[in-house]
């Protein structure tokens, strides 16, 4: 049996469809340098020339197509999928070296090429039985290899059964392959980034899905359940351990997938969750994603169009600044001939040398944000471990903190704090720890009133919110509150009014406003522990209402509770004038926008200052239409003329004064 036949029987077997022949893009061929696995690798099965037999290349991350072979495509075997060791030295493979179709799962020595059998794979003719592999990986010391054995058979009559097994066996081969606990059923295995858990499909028989398993216990816990009509496979657990991608295979009955999604899970989360999409919607192609990170912490995502067969594009979505992978960031790269990309671990170069520097520490409300650096040189899978002393919550690990802050939401105010951090690597290794010791003093509140010429406010009285940000704690917080205004020859912030005393409620009404003033506020945030922390002054503006101006003829008033304090003065006579008197640093002219809204001219002081426009292809209310800040507070004359062409309007309905 030739091995173009026999790719595509096993392909039909675990439901991927090859459509008709077409010549790749790119027929890059093999250096003759040996090649490496770094950091900024990838590795992937690929076919570069059409017929069929599949080679693995590595290439930079950067650049799929500029590729070294590890084992070139010949038409002597053919590669079906493969994984990659921690330190990039080995490569576990189902490869078929005799062109029969079997896929015994091989690992080989990218440096040299030599090979051995991890397990081996053999079927009856037509595959009427038989054993296969179905996914495989290393874990995270590179230690052990596992993988998903896959047996078939037909029973009379032409319906095929299915069993999957987990299995583990040392990389360097020195024992037997023995069966995971809990690992019956379960296939497509993929260690997380700490080693401890392993992500699995359930493929066949009741409750498919996607699930989280811990090999030392067996215990397996569902994250996903698979639709009726699909499946799950090929799976990829993100370097900060926080999402599981998969593929999700939409299944035509019978014989093959009609279409794949790439979804990405939280493996914290039941079964009811809703994953994310990486890839585009679903179409009547079938788009086949196999999803990978790259050591250098990029997301790849395979796609096979079934119009175009044998040539993929690989999606990348690039690590952010803040730590965690930005998927709807992907981008194009260049097409790779169906390339298989795997997931190589990041190689272990030793246990860091240098501990995490602390820098500033946040705290807003009842939150406390560590910020810290870590050493240079470490891969993108690193991490740190906080232990939390100190408080009335005693000690706290607080496990696999990725990037570089953590906002720990539990504290108590007007206690001390003392954080202890160590290091980890990609690889699992224990660097040097440091300390830091933080008092969680009460913060000053976060003082908020919706301005009355916002979409949200039009009459008095109105709201003002003095909360902590954050989520509420344990401690009792009370707060003094007093309001103030400006007055005097210098316009200086008159004495402080107490508005509220020892009180535990976060906002009030503030009745006492009236149009035209500016009224500041201030928070004095009292801790259990007896801290004090005020806040700065913040004013909010009252407006005046449009009665306040002097108006020409050709107004007319329309009477509305939309409006700030319920009416609105509104005209179409060109050249009509309103003219308001206040003493203010600076003023906005408060109106309407509409379609039928028209322009209008400025005069401050006596002086033209443009003409504006308050046109809108929607209509809205209580919308700033001019605004100017002066120098100092001061006495000044606005005065607005309608400068209308026919069939406009123009609607005033106050002036905001703020001082």
């Amino acid at each position: 049996m030739s091995s173009f036949p026999a790719r595509v029987q096993r392909a039909a077997l675990s439901g991927v469809v090859i459509a008709g022949l077409v010549v790749p893009l790119i027929t890059t061929s093999a250096a003759a340098s040996a090649p490496t696995v770094t950091r900024a690798s990838i590795v992937y099965a690929a076919d570069t020339n059409g017929d069929f037999h599949y080679g693995i290349y590595e290439a930079p991350a950067s650049n799929p197509s500029s590729r070294t072979a590890i084992l070139p495509e010949s038409t002597s075997r053919d590669v079906l999928s493969d994984a990659v060791s921690p330190d990039g030295t080995k490569i576990a493979a189902e490869v078929d070296r005799i062109g029969d179709g079997d896929y015994p799962l091989e690992i080989i020595d990218v440096a040299t090429g030599a090979h051995s059998v991890v397990m081996s794979a053999t079927h009856t003719a037509n595959f009427a039985s038989g054993d296969a592999v179905d996914g495989q990986d290393f874990s995270r010391d590179g230690t052990t290899i596992t993988f998903a054995k896959d047996h078939w058979s037909t029973s009379p009559g032409g319906s095929r059964s299915f069993t999957e097994t987990l299995f583990s066996r040392p990389a360097d081969l020195s024992s037997p392959a023995t069966a995971v606990i809990g690992g019956a059923g379960f296939a497509h295995p993929s260690y997380s980034p700490d080693g401890t858990k392993l992500a699995v499909t359930k493929p066949q028989g009741t409750d498919p899905g996607l699930y989280v398993l811990d090999p030392s216990t067996g215990a397996a816990t569902e994250i996903a359940a698979a639709p009726s009509g699909t499946r799950f496979s090929d799976l990829s657990w993100s370097p900060d351990g926080k999402s599981i991608v998969a593929s999700l295979r939409h299944l035509v009955p019978g014989y093959i997938d009609s279409k794949a999604d790439l979804l990405l899970f939280d493996p914290t989360k039941p079964a009811s969750q809703t994953p994310v999409r990486v890839s585009p919607a679903s179409n009547a192609h079938l788009d086949y994603q196999r999803p990978y990170f790259a050591m250098d912490g990029s997301i790849w995502a395979d796609v096979i169009d079934s119009q175009n067969c044998c040539s993929g594009d690989l999606l990348q979505a690039h690590k952010n600044s803040a730590g965690g992978w930005t998927l709807a960031d992907r981008t194009p790269t260049s097409s790779i001939d169906e390339g298989q990309p795997v997931s190589p671990r990041p190689v272990d170069d030793g246990a860091p040398t240098e501990a995490v520097t602390f820098g500033a520490v946040g705290l807003a409300g009842y939150t406390l944000v560590l910020h810290w650096t870590v050493p240079a040189g470490l891969d993108d899978y690193s991490h740190v471990v906080l232990h939390r002393s100190g408080g009335i919550s005693g000690d706290t690990d607080i496990d696999n903190a990725f990037g570089t802050s953590y906002a720990d939401t539990h504290v108590h105010l007007g206690d001390t704090y003392t954080y202890t951090a160590t290091v980890y690597d990609g690889s699992g290794n224990a660097g040097p720890t440091t300390t830091t010791s933080v008092s969680a003093t009460a913060s000053g509140a976060n003082i908020v009133a919706p301005s009355p010429t916002s979409t949200t406010s039009h009459s008095l009285p109105f709201n003002v919110k003095w909360e902590l940000p954050g989520q509420p704690g344990a401690p009792v917080i009370t707060f003094d509150v007093k309001y103030a205004v400006k007055g005097g020859a210098s316009w200086t912030l008159g004495p402080a009014v107490s508005w509220y005393t020892g009180t535990t409620l976060g906002g009030a009404q503030f009745t006492k406003g009236v149009p035209g003033q500016t009224y500041y506020f201030r928070a004095i945030v009292h801790d259990d522990q007896g801290n004090v922390s005020p806040t700065g002054w913040k004013g909010f503006n009252v407006p005046l209402d449009q009665k306040a101006g002097t108006f020409s003829h050709g107004w007319g008033t329309i009477t509305n509770s939309q409006y700030w304090l319920g009416s609105i003065a509104a005209t179409a006579t060109n050249g009509a004038s309103v003219t308001f008197t206040t003493t203010s640093k600076s003023e906005s002219i408060i109106g309407d926008k509409c379609p039928a809204c028209g322009t209008f001219a400025v005069y401050l002081d006596g002086h033209y200052r443009g003409t504006f426009s308050s046109a809108s292809s929607t209509t809205a209310h209580r919308r700033v239409l001019w605004s100017l800040v002066n120098k100092a507070i001061g006495r000044h004359t606005i005065k607005v003329v309608a400068v209308l062409a026919k069939g406009k309007v123009l609607r005033v309905d106050g002036l905001s004064n703020p001082r």
